[in-house]
């Protein structure tokens, strides 16, 4: 394990269902001190609906906002600035960071793809190291490559108790809804399939129904407005016999659930064929569907989910990824 002991790092993060709290908990058990500034302050559906549309203006006050956390840092007074994502940060931001720490070593990650997230592209110049969770962005911009992480909570004992064989927990973009229904409508008998869809508002499942054609035979009851917390989730997971991952149809690289099965010690269904290229890929714990006609062969449910070897499960933890994000 890495220590960073009286080490100060500046951690700018979105705020992402608590995963930020573990990097900088995880940072924080390794001797660092944290200062957390958040990236993406306003999470409301009308600001990013506002984003979307008037871009510019948007920029203006995410960069008033910037240079007033900026004025408040000692300067100099931090070894690392890791940022995750960065997709508020302009490059005039950086440029003024860079200024006020000089000596600091500047680290992004990016934990989307850049086709969905382009402005980021403009910041690369700005870090000493770049990793990306996506291995198609990593050869075409020439980024170190590092997969996602399951958190320390999902080492626990695994519990032996099923509630359901298949689970769902995801926010509802793109054709997610879809595909879930399909799959549905496929599943073998005495199979069940426990879905949670979340959406940000209900102004924003009126927006989605109307321009996401798979959403059009939806109803608002079929989703749920507030996120479940990581309690539940973590509740969740460890009570279904297999986990179900639909990835965003633009990204390749693995989902945080994709990990978080991996850590819980549950088998996994996934729409991404791209898994099979991983090492701790098992064809016994990993079930690979078509995601424009989902169907899953009952002998995946017939057979108990095989332990990895015990390198490979750390290499994926919370603390694997840090000693790699630092090393």
């Amino acid at each position: 394990m890495i220590n960073i002991n009286c080490g100060k790092i500046l951690l700018i993060a979105p705020e992402f269902f608590g995963y930020e709290l573990e990097i900088r908990a995880e940072l924080e058990h390794r001797g660092a001190s944290v200062d957390f500034i958040i990236d993406r302050p306003i999470k409301s559906s009308l600001f990013i609906v506002f984003t979307k549309y008037f871009p510019k203006i948007t920029q203006f006050f995410l960069n008033l906002y910037y240079r007033k956390k900026i004025n408040n840092l000692k300067k100099n007074s931090y070894n690392i600035v890791l940022v995750i994502n960065g997709q508020t940060i302009s490059p005039n931001i950086l440029i003024r960071l860079r200024e006020s720490l000089v000596g600091a070593r500047f680290i992004l990650y990016i934990w989307d793809s850049l086709k969905n997230r382009p402005s980021i592209i403009n910041n690369l110049k700005f870090f000493e190291n770049v990793y990306t969770f996506d291995p198609d962005d990593a050869i075409y911009f020439k980024l170190r490559y590092l997969p996602l992480f399951f958190s320390k909570a999902y080492e626990a004992e695994p519990i032996r108790e099923t509630c359901h064989q298949i689970t769902f927990i995801g926010t509802a973009h793109t054709d997610r809804f879809l595909v879930l229904n399909k799959l549905k409508d496929n599943l073998p008998d005495g199979v069940t399939l426990y879905k949670y869809l979340y959406l940000r508002s209900s102004i924003l499942y009126w927006g989605q129904k109307i321009k996401n054609i798979s959403m059009r035979d939806s109803k608002l009851t079929d989703f749920y407005f507030t996120p479940m917390v990581k309690k539940e989730v973590l509740y969740k997971i460890f009570r279904s016999f297999a986990i179900l991952d639909i990835e965003h149809p633009n990204q390749k690289g693995l989902t945080i659930r994709t990990l978080e099965a991996l850590g819980a010690k549950r088998k996994l269904i996934t729409t991404n064929n791209d898994i099979k290229n991983y090492d701790f890929y098992n064809p016994n714990n990993i079930h690979v569907i078509d995601r424009n006609d989902p169907r899953i062969n009952i002998e995946f449910f017939m057979k108990s989910y095989e332990d990895i070897p015990s390198k490979l499960y750390k290499k994926y933890s919370i603390q694997g990824w840090v000693n790699r994000l630092l090393s």
